[in-house]
């Protein structure tokens, strides 16, 4: 999915979701197109692809810069690497635990913040914030947590993601200050 910018700046945040462990993954675009998508999906295979041999469903919505499914689905070797799946239009519930984890960076950069000053660490930083909060539905665990149990430290130490103590866990725009 994407969260986008207030008016003034073409800077956007690309979001993936694993519901399975309430993972949260965030990469910075300097604009919203299918290209810009499609390279930061080539990135993170680029990262992953040599760890593990799944392929991803993906839950999105209809913008425009998710227009050229198969595309995105193909990987930078020609073989299929995920499926593209849509929300029925304007149901947003239908991808709930991505929304979730939108709230949470929403607390970190509300709506109406311009993303112009942003940059690829300031949202690591905040997905390292969100991965290190306790979740309920993982039983107390954080999404980092599962995810170390079920995928291993490689693949959390691939996409640059850290734990972050509890008492250390920041979700306000205190965190990018």
């Amino acid at each position: 999915d994407t969260v986008i910018s207030a008016k003034g700046s073409n800077k956007y945040i690309l979001t993936f979701y694993i519901p399975e462990t309430q993972l949260f993954i965030a990469r910075l675009l300097n604009r919203c197109t299918e290209g810009a998508v499609k390279a930061s999906v080539n990135e993170l295979e680029g990262l992953l692809a040599h760890m593990i041999s799944i392929r991803f469903q993906y839950l999105t919505d209809r913008g425009s810069e998710f227009g050229d499914p198969l595309s995105l689905e193909t990987g930078i070797n020609g073989i299929e690497r995920m499926s593209i799946y849509y929300c029925d239009p304007m149901r947003s519930n239908q991808k709930g635990g991505i929304e979730e984890a939108h709230t949470l960076l929403r607390m970190i950069i509300p709506k109406g913040t311009v993303f112009t000053h942003l940059t690829q660490w300031d949202i690591k930083k905040c997905v390292n914030h969100i991965n290190s909060y306790v979740r309920e539905g993982l039983n107390g665990k954080t999404p980092y947590q599962a995810s170390l149990e079920k995928f291993g430290p490689e693949i959390l130490w691939a996409l640059q993601l850290k734990y972050i103590p509890p008492d250390d866990v920041i979700l306000t725009p205190k965190l990018l200050k």
